[in-house]
């Protein structure tokens, strides 16, 4: 089977995130005749860690996959944490990726205008990893833990900026928003923790950057 390349794109989910951040927008996507599908990125949800994987092998992974599916054109977009990950899959993907798209993503953190409008929490957990990578598993167990406690929540939701406080105030909304993001931890936090470091560290090639520029 051959899927038509203007109906498909790939998801890439956030930090931390899951596959299942894709349902949020599937009766977007179905209405207007595109198949959208969410990924687990190595060491998240269903996708067993592999600590060889780079932001730049994310491109062969994709590859890799739509081969399996028989896709011989597709799109991708991602968001926040994904963003990396679509920029190294435009950058070395020449001939079946067809478009690319970043919303609300994350650019790399040696730029000093990735901090622009970023909370002082998250620019000083961003410092501390660079310079205590263990932080990171730290953080993300932190994550978990606060997941998975609604009063937590709660208090995390009030510190979001309003465009995201309107969206947890729809039950269903914020249910599916925390499932993707528990979700993501079934194998455990070392993933994410080494997704952080990748991301919070100088990203490998200058290419990659530039695309940001």
């Amino acid at each position: 089977m051959v899927i038509r390349r203007e109906c498909l794109f790939f998801y890439f989910h956030g930090l931390p995130g899951s596959r299942l951040e894709a349902a949020k927008f599937n009766e977007v996507a179905a209405s207007n005749h595109y198949r959208l599908i969410g990924i687990d990125r190595p060491g998240m949800g269903l996708s067993p860690i592999d600590k060889k994987r780079t932001i730049l092998s994310s491109a062969t992974d994709i590859e890799n996959f739509a081969n399996c599916l028989g896709i011989e054109k597709f799109s991708i977009i991602g968001h926040s944490g994904g963003a990396p990950f679509v920029a190294a899959c435009a950058y070395a993907i020449l001939e079946t990726l067809t478009g690319a798209a970043i919303v609300s993503g994350m650019a790399p953190l040696e730029k000093p205008e990735s901090k622009i409008g970023m909370a002082r929490g998250q620019v000083m957990v961003s410092r501390l990893i660079k310079i205590l990578p263990w932080l990171s598993t730290v953080m993300m167990k932190l994550n978990l833990k606060m997941l998975k406690n609604p009063k937590m929540i709660e208090q995390m939701i009030k510190q979001l900026p309003e465009a995201d406080r309107i969206l947890f105030q729809d039950p269903e909304i914020g249910k599916a928003l925390i499932n993707s993001t528990i979700e993501a931890f079934r194998s455990g936090s070392a993933g994410h923790s080494y997704k952080a470091n990748l991301l919070f560290s100088p990203w490998e090639f200058e290419a990659l950057v530039q695309l940001f520029n």
